[in-house]
Formats: structure tokens, C-alpha cells, sequence
């Protein structure tokens, strides 16, 4: 055993390197089909260390209430820790919504990350969940601007964002904070820009990159950190 007031504080010899795995998260894609993809440290650093679409930190309360197979597991748990917060671990294997809003209360958590399937069924059936909390974030689906809108009326000092980013880049790749306001009437939410240290490009149909002054309203591909996967955006 060694006592840690012993330790010289010199950096520990690992042997890794940036594009060593760090972890193994599972996907079903745009296959369906469930498959493991093994995300290296440098995807970790890029999407939990320098960027600040989050206030990570001290004073961030973060509750883990993803599936610790999906990418959004590893910014409930990292995202926090990484920065000196606190990270709530929700007990059981499954996302349970009563057990979010207890939790939330509980805890003072002031950080959720949600599908946008469970961010509307807590704004439908636990609203005063988003008046506790100071961010939320969602992604893996396409966000509700309807959903969103009302959350940001009745609490427009939530700030709330939507992300996009495939389990290859760690999770996040792209993030857009939504404004007050901006989501009323909107026909879709955007998925934002790509985080400092990451890039995103739009390919038509032959694959080519598109002029950044195009609008696409079509079925385009998104390359992330050399993933190529298929995504509706309107």
C-alpha cells in the first residue's frame, strides 16, 4: 500500500497514447443492429476537456441517468469529474423518471442531459424538474421545438441546448445553445456547430463537401472524426 502524501506527483508512465481506447460504447447507428465502438482518449479529451457548451466545474451537480452502454454516460461521469464537480449515480439499471425528479430535489442537480424523447416526458409529466436544474441538455433524436419552447417560457433562465455527435466522437460533436424565443413555431431545432477541437463537414450526394453558403434541405451524410453516417435534417 502507498500512502498518497508519498507519491512525488510526477506524472505516471501509461503507455497510451491520443488513439488508444479508452472505452468501448455500443450504437445501434443508422443500422439498428446494436455494435460495440471503441472511443479513444483523444474523442474523451476533445468532448469533456477545453469546451464550454457546459458550465463544467465545481459548483455543476451532474445526475448519470443514461445507460452505461451509451455515449451520454460518459458526459454524465467524466463531464463533472474531470472538473471538480459532483457526479449523482441514479441506482438501478434502467432510466426511471420518478427517480430523476426525486433526485434532481434531492441533490440540488443542477446539470441533465436527455434524449429528446425523455426531456419531453419530463416537461409533460415533471415540469417542475426544469425549474430546479440550471442546463439541460438533448440529443439522440430529433429535439421538439414545440417541448423546447415551453420549457424556455416557463423558464427562460434554463439554459438549454441540443447536441448531435456519433458514439466515434465520444458523443458530442456539434452542440447549439437555443435562446428564448427562438424555438416558437420553428419547424426544427438545429443540431449547432462543432466544438473547439472538432470538425464537421456536410457531403451531398456524391460525397463531395458543401459550400458553407448552402442551405441543404435534404437527406445529407455528416462526417465526424471519419464516421460517416446518415441523418435527416430539414
Amino acid at each position: 500500500m502507498v500512502e498518497i502524501s508519498g507519491v512525488s506527483g510526477a506524472a505516471v508512465e501509461t503507455g497510451g497514447s491520443p488513439e488508444s481506447v479508452a472505452c468501448v460504447m455500443f450504437t445501434s447507428g443508422s443500422t439498428g443492429v446494436p455494435k460495440g465502438v471503441a472511443a479513444s482518449h483523444r474523442a474523451l479529451a476533445a468532448t469533456f476537456v477545453g469546451p464550454d457548451y457546459l458550465a463544467f466545474g465545481p459548483q455543476q451537480t451532474f445526475l448519470q441517468c443514461s445507460p452505461v452502454s451509451w455515449d451520454a454516460f460518459a458526459l454524465e461521469v467524466f463531464g463533472p469529474l474531470l472538473h471538480g464537480g459532483r457526479c449523482v449515480l441514479q441506482p438501478g439499471q434502467h432510466t426511471d423518471p420518478h427517480q430523476i425528479a426525486e433526485l434532481v430535489e434531492r441533490h440540488e442537480v443542477t446539470t441533465l442531459q436527455m434524449s429528446a424523447s425523455l426531456f419531453n416526458h419530463m416537461l409533460d409529466e415533471h415540469p417542475a424538474v426544469f425549474g430546479q436544474i440550471r442546463e439541460a441538455m438533448t440529443a439522440g433524436e430529433a429535439a421538439s421545438p414545440a417541448h423546447v419552447a415551453r420549457a424556455l417560457e416557463a423558464h427562460p433562465r434554463l439554459r438549454l441546448l441540443n447536441g448531435y455527435g456519433p458514439a466515434e466522437s465520444m458523443g458530442f460533436t456539434t452542440t447549439f445553445t437555443i435562446e428564448p424565443g427562438t424555438a416558437e413555431g420553428a419547424a426544427s431545432i438545429p443540431v449547432g456547430g462543432p466544438l473547439f477541437g472538432k470538425h464537421a463537414y456536410v457531403l451531398d450526394g456524391n460525397l463531395e463537401l458543401v459550400p458553407p453558403v448552402c442551405r441543404v434541405s435534404c437527406m445529407c451524410r455528416v462526417m465526424v472524426w471519419r464516421t460517416v453516417i446518415s441523418v435527416s435534417r430539414a
